[in-house]
């Protein structure tokens, strides 16, 4: 059995989502099965265990990348699945791949790409204006102004990294669109908010 915690996934100098591959294993039906914690809130009387399908295009051996919660997730990926604390992944053999996070979440594209995201908080913009009821949800359209006008101003990508310690390259696919503002982590947020890039 693989184990993969938050720390595998952390890189310092991160260059792309594709700098850590994982082994899942093979299967002849073209899934693997995952199991893990809900994210659902269920009663304690009811069991807090989810096992969900893996589905690839055809049969094989397949692999997933790596990344952690600061990590922008393409759009071309389709979030499959989303469990806390654990995820265990068998294949037909009984080969277990485990990954241990507060949070995880399991994207697919196409019919092999796979990625796994391992994060210490689960709130993004999105996942906030949700959360929020309407009265309060302003707050999170504020704070997402907010990193547009960053986004947008006149700096550099490599003057903003500086100013807040987001990585050149999180900034780039914000930029450019190859990432979603509306999904970005709230650690990023944080990052380019509270660093005061106005000055």
């Amino acid at each position: 059995m693989e184990k993969y915690t938050l720390k595998e996934a952390t890189l310092e100098n991160r260059s792309s989502y594709k700098d850590i591959c994982v082994a899942l294993g093979g299967s002849d039906i073209a899934t693997l099965i995952m199991v893990g914690m809900t994210m659902e809130n269920r009663p304690a009387t009811t069991s807090h265990l989810e096992m969900k399908e893996l589905y690839f295009g055809e049969d094989g051996e397949y692999s997933a990348w790596l990344v952690d919660g600061d990590t922008a997730v393409p759009e071309h990926y389709t979030l499959t699945a989303e469990f806390k604390n654990w995820l265990k992944i068998y294949d037909d053999e009984g080969y277990c791949t485990y990954f241990t996070a507060p949070f995880i979440r399991v994207y697919q594209a196409g019919q092999f790409g796979c990625l796994i995201q391992l994060c210490q908080e689960y709130t993004s913009i999105k996942k906030l204006k949700e959360m929020l009821k309407s009265d309060k949800r302003i707050i999170a359209e504020v704070m997402e102004e907010e990193v547009k006008r960053i986004l947008n101003s006149d700096k550099t990508t490599y003057q903003i990294a500086k100013e807040t310690g987001v990585s050149t390259a999180i900034i780039d696919n914000y930029r450019t669109g190859k990432s979603k503002i509306e999904n970005m982590t709230m650690s990023i947020l944080q990052k380019l908010i509270c660093a005061r890039t106005d000055k």
